[in-house]
């Protein structure tokens, strides 16, 4: 009797490696590169259409199928794909022409016959894991020919692989003191340099200092008491490699004007821990 019972969990542990992954070694992935291409006519319009793709992800089985829905949300929001297979495929098709005019003709056609500038939506991913961890990121352009220009998005994700669980930066600090931390990284950090060259004026801190130095006993003044305005909190986060660093990336237009493009903000572990009070769970993750 005690020799199936150990069988059992034998067999039970075997099922639960094969469903997650095992917690011993990194997991495998595969890579998916294709493209795909499309003469779009939307009545007296003509489009040359690429829909691209670099993929790098975890091999089936080395996920839960919750956790490999959950990171295609996450990464790509897409809410509706249950595989990396079926989001690959969704994004080959996906025909799509600026001011959601519905096209007459569609025609799949080969690269070579693209003659003219082209619209297009590439898709980049990239997986990086060790025995605890998995960090994914995306990386999504987006050109349409009739726009004035293109834009494009980056995400990220971290999975602790023992918990099972997605890591929010809730999970490492008080986000109530986060504002004021990433407040002070940008000013302080030279790594975050550009960062604050780049800020609109109203996050900035030394140029509406100076500004409400100008005006100040003056009734104008009281605009500008509230400036510089507090930092969102609407970045996509990353712990960076060697978890030495954790990484705030902001999307266009956030905190920035276009033509400076997306913005990270550097959190160094080492900064950070001086900062604030960092969680029991975070201390553990940076061996502090």
């Amino acid at each position: 009797m005690r020799h199936l019972l150990t069988l059992i969990v034998i067999a039970l542990f075997l099922a639960s490696c094969q469903a997650g992954g095992s917690h011993d070694t990194p997991i495998s992935t595969i890579e998916k590169h294709a493209s795909r291409c499309y003469l779009v006519i939307t009545g007296h319009d003509t489009t040359y259409l690429e829909n691209k793709l670099d993929i790098e992800w975890p091999a089936s089985g080395q996920l839960r199928q919750s956790t490999e829905t959950e990171m295609l949300r996450r990464l790509i929001g897409d809410s509706t794909s249950s595989t990396i297979e079926e989001a690959c495929a969704k994004h080959l098709n996906q025909i799509w022409v600026v001011d959601n005019e519905t096209p007459t003709t569609v025609e799949a056609i080969d690269d070579s016959a693209i003659t003219e500038e082209n619209s297009y939506h590439y898709l980049t991913t990239t997986c990086r894991n060790d025995a605890e961890l998995l960090h994914m990121t995306a990386f999504s352009q987006i050109y349409d020919v009739a726009g004035v220009h293109g834009s494009y998005d980056f995400q990220s994700v971290t999975y602790d692989r023992k918990r099972k669980k997605f890591i929010e930066i809730s999970d490492l600090l008080d986000t109530n003191t986060l504002r004021l931390v990433i407040r002070r990284a940008i000013d302080e950090l030279d790594e975050n340099n550009d960062v604050k060259e780049s800020l609109y004026e109203r996050y900035d801190t030394e140029y509406m200092t100076q500004l409400y130095e100008q005006v100040k006993g003056t009734p104008d003044s009281a605009i500008y008491e509230a400036y510089p305005e507090p930092l969102p909190l609407n970045f996509t986060f990353e712990i960076g490699k060697q978890r030495t660093q954790i990484l705030l990336t902001y999307p266009l237009y956030s905190i920035a004007p276009y033509s400076c493009g997306i913005q990270t903000v550097v959190m160094p572990i080492a900064w950070l821990s001086q900062q604030v009070e960092l969680t029991s769970y975070a201390k553990k993750l940076f061996k502090l």
